[in-house]
């Protein structure tokens, strides 16, 4: 399951660097280690994939709607391996609360799409 994370960003690297002008400023503002929230605007269903391709030297993790995942087992089983985990946004989700503090006192980097 942990080869899922790099072979994905490796090969939509490669792609963007083929068929797309894909340039990442600001890089070296990025933390290397510690805890980490990137906030980004949430334009299409590529965001999560294009913002692991750019920051190679964190794994992300991120929060993603809970009907994406029981919307297909294929579909979860990969969202769960890329590092998203469910987010029931009905109500508070205290899972997915306790799941991002986790995230974050480990050392990782979480995104949030507002």
């Amino acid at each position: 399951m942990e080869l899922i994370y790099p072979a994905s960003n490796t090969l939509q690297r490669a792609l963007l660097r083929l068929f797309a002008d894909w340039q990442v400023m600001g890089r070296e503002n990025v933390p290397p280690m510690g805890p980490l929230v990137i906030v980004c605007n949430h334009l299409s269903n590529l965001d999560a994939s294009l913002l692991g391709a750019s920051l190679p030297s964190r794994r992300i993790r991120f929060l993603a709607k809970s009907g994406l995942f029981t919307a297909s087992a294929v579909g979860g089983w990969f969202l769960r391996s890329y590092g998203a985990f469910p987010l029931n946004r009905e109500g508070v989700d205290v899972r997915a609360y306790r799941w991002a503090l986790n995230e974050l006192a480990t050392d990782g980097a979480l995104v949030l799409f507002p």
